[in-house]
């Protein structure tokens, strides 16, 4: 199975708030369960680099 996770809730100022931190959370939880199972893919807004960097090594650890 294909998932996509976009993760823009976590690159803008609600990345340590509600919305921001479930959106880490949940993305974290899904890939540890399925990393050898499923395609998962990681979206990104392009416009928004501040934190793209940090959350994209984050995601692979």
């Amino acid at each position: 199975m294909k998932i996509i996770l976009d993760l823009q809730g976590a690159q803008t100022e609600s990345r340590l708030r509600g919305i921001g931190r479930q959106n880490v959370a949940l993305a974290d939880a899904i890939i540890k369960r399925s990393r050898n199972r499923h395609d998962i893919h990681i979206l990104f807004n392009h416009r928004l680099t501040s934190e793209r960097e940090n959350l994209f090594q984050n995601m692979l650890h």
